[in-house]
């Protein structure tokens, strides 16, 4: 065997075996099981690549999003809060924790992180269509419509809908 064989051998075992031990292996791990519905999988795989990598903002991001999944909320704020302290303008995650707030019934904290993450895209439909339901649910039917009216010209469809939620 060539010395080049032995080397391209060598490079290919040395690769499985580090990619089994990565952060993004253990994220990918995870997103497979989290798909399949099996959260505690998913969450010992993106734990695992939180150990592995602690910057790593998008396996804290996902370990929230499967706490959220399992409706166990105030974890899922604690992993998203820990995501966006790596990643403070990630408009996913600060709509995770908009989201969390609510499914706990903290409106003043969801309308404050929605407000923050409009600051960082004010074109954001998903951001404009949450907040204007926060609005709704604390009986704040005018800046709601002030959402639907941002949202008029951003996603037509999304505005409608959020339009048919104030009539209600």
């Amino acid at each position: 065997m060539s010395c080049f064989a032995i080397l391209s051998v060598a490079f290919v075992m040395l690769s499985c075996a580090t990619s089994q031990h990565s952060a993004s292996y253990w994220n990918k791990m995870g997103l497979k099981h989290k798909e399949a519905g099996r959260y505690a999988d998913a969450e010992v795989a993106f734990k695992q690549a939180a150990e592995i990598d602690p910057q790593n903002s998008e396996a804290y991001n996902n370990l929230g999003r499967v706490y959220f999944a399992m409706k166990r909320y105030d974890d899922a704020v604690r992993y998203f809060k820990k995501s966006l302290e790596i990643k403070p303008n990630a408009m996913g995650t600060l709509n995770n924790l908009a989201e969390s707030y609510v499914r706990l019934g903290m409106t003043d904290e969801a309308v404050s992180v929605f407000r923050q993450a409009i600051e960082i895209n004010p074109k954001d439909p998903q951001t404009r269509f949450g907040l204007g339901v926060v609005y709704l649910m604390t009986g704040d039917r005018e800046s709601a419509l002030e959402q639907y009216r941002a949202l008029r010209g951003i996603d037509r469809e999304r505005a409608k809908q959020l339009f048919d939620l104030i009539l209600k």
